[in-house]
């Protein structure tokens, strides 16, 4: 049988019987009684005591398989495969790959529109998940802590409550995330996309470490080597920024908005245009804080000058 020069994208295989020289180019081979190459369809497959090997499985499909400790997948790569619902599991897989809540997680991994229940997540603390297609996933209360989520696409993810303290989302696309309440104390945000994210009680207390200087701790740095992150139309309202440092080159924080709401003890920025501040908040060389209102600073003043008095009459 001659299969060069033919289009496989999408095959479905499985029970093949015999082997044959002549496939197309690209790293297709028959193994197992399959035919494995780029795109190909394993999902629902039994994959038991199957030796996957070496094989070219980039962008195939292998949600719903069945495998067990036996399944043989060293080597073999694994870019921008797409899972969900996989039974089983096996440790025989390439390096930085490990298979969670029936996902095959490792770099380039596709997570396109993931839908998982966080009673199902075990813990992702760590995960590498550099370059993941996250694109409109679900990780609401989701454990990243210390995960990698360097060059990840999360546009239009739903990171609720989630757990992101010490990740590294270094250039990674969360432009319209959802991050309400997330936990981010000091996740690495160098170069990444916030464009009309959702920071509404966000935590960033601590401040954001940036890998160019491991002695700062500081948010969005920018540098000669680092591009600081992207802030237009982000939402701060309420999120506590404690201790952040804004330090890049542009003014595309003018159109954020919340800040009036947010918490800025100890923050900075350090802007090349500063953004124009709400009524009540001024920068300083202490940082960012709120001015009190006139009536308030006056009834405190009141305060202090009456407290002697009271003193007195006593």
């Amino acid at each position: 049988m001659t299969l060069t020069g033919a289009t496989l994208t999408g095959v479905r295989s499985g029970g093949i019987v015999g082997i044959t020289s002549h496939l197309p180019a690209g790293g297709w081979k028959i193994k197992s009684g399959y035919l494995l190459g780029p795109q190909a369809d394993l999902s629902q497959e039994n994959l038991i005591n199957k030796d996957l090997i070496n094989k070219d499985l980039s962008d195939a499909t292998l949600a719903g398989a069945t495998l067990n400790s036996n399944t043989i997948l060293t080597g073999t790569d694994l870019t921008g495969v797409r899972s969900g619902g996989i039974t089983g599991t096996t440790s025989h897989l390439p390096p930085g790959w490990e298979i969670k809540a029936g996902y095959l997680l490792g770099p380039g991994a596709d997570l396109f529109n993931a839908r998982v229940s966080p009673s199902l997540w075990p813990s992702l603390s760590g995960a590498n998940l550099v370059g993941a297609d996250l694109n409109n996933a679900a990780l609401n209360d989701a454990n990243l802590h210390l995960a990698n989520l360097a060059e990840a696409n999360l546009h239009g993810a739903l990171i609720m409550h989630a757990n992101l303290n010490g990740a590294d989302l270094t250039n990674a696309d969360l432009n319209g995330a959802n991050l309400r309440g997330a936990n981010m104390h000091w996740a690495n945000l160098t170069g990444a996309n916030l464009s009309r994210a959702n920071l509404r009680y966000a935590k960033m207390q601590g401040g954001v470490q940036v890998v160019a200087s491991s002695s700062s701790a500081s948010i969005l740095n920018h540098s000669d080597e680092d591009a600081g992150a992207i802030l237009h139309l982000a939402d701060f309202s309420y999120a506590d920024l404690s201790g952040v440092d804004f330090n890049h080159d542009t003014d595309d924080s003018l159109d954020a908005t919340g800040w009036e709401t947010a918490t800025w003890t100890g923050a900075y920025f350090h802007y090349l245009l500063e953004p124009d501040w709400p009524t009540g908040m001024v920068y300083t060389d202490h940082g960012i804080v709120r001015v009190p209102e006139p009536t308030t600073l006056l009834l405190a003043l009141l305060a202090l000058v009456a407290a002697p008095l009271r003193v007195r009459c006593g």
